[in-house]
């Protein structure tokens, strides 16, 4: 393991796969069982710290993905995080609970401050049955999607391809492909869109 990787593991058959990557100031924190954390060729990290709870979970960082600060929890077991190849997270907070699954595609990229949770930390209980009412859910996010500042995603969101989340929206639901969408809850504003990295200059009138 490289020296820029700070590995805390307790537990059987965990696994820690990587190739040709680059890490600085990564922390592997694992408590659990039968544990899988693959980072793809080229992967790059910084500021990143993996807490694992519980047994069974995979995590999957894609080929030539950015990371420059991530703090992931995988609570429970059996939880899932992916990040699709080529993807750009500038700082992220995360949280997988019960067994959900938060998938990221490819070519995405995240801005400062977005938050992901996948369910509560706490229960909401019926007064009368005990029931509680707050289950966990799956969080996906399509291909080519930006997330803008402060973003946050709660369970059951799901985000199509090429779509552009704005600055502090709360994605609650379904945002269809090709959309801008902002607000709390966030709707899409607009529809048939999609986006670059790069600046490109605008047209004149």
């Amino acid at each position: 393991m490289s020296d820029h990787i700070h590995l805390a593991m307790r537990g059987e058959d965990n696994e820690i796969q990587h190739r040709d990557c680059d890490f600085d100031n990564v922390t592997l924190d694992i408590i659990g069982n039968d544990n899988t954390i693959i980072f793809g060729r080229y992967a790059r990290l910084r500021n990143t710290t993996l807490t694992l709870r519980g047994s069974g979970h995979r995590i999957h960082i894609g080929a030539h993905c950015e990371i420059e600060a991530l703090n992931l929890r995988l609570l429970h077991g059996k939880g899932l995080f992916a990040v699709g190849d080529g993807s750009f997270i500038l700082e992220m907070e995360a949280s997988i609970f019960e067994g959900t699954r938060c998938t990221l595609g490819r070519d995405c990229l995240v801005s400062r401050g977005v938050t992901i949770a996948t369910g509560d930390a706490h229960s909401i209980l019926d007064t009368e049955t005990g029931q509680r009412l707050n289950p966990s859910d799956d969080i996906t996010i399509g291909d080519h999607v930006w997330l803008g500042l402060e973003a946050m995603l709660l369970k059951g969101a799901t985000i199509g391809a090429d779509c552009v989340i704005g600055a502090r929206a709360v994605v609650t639901g379904n945002i269809p492909s090709g959309s801008l969408a902002a607000g709390a809850p966030a709707k899409a504003l607009r529809q048939g869109i999609t986006w670059d990295r790069e600046l490109i200059p605008m047209a004149k009138k």
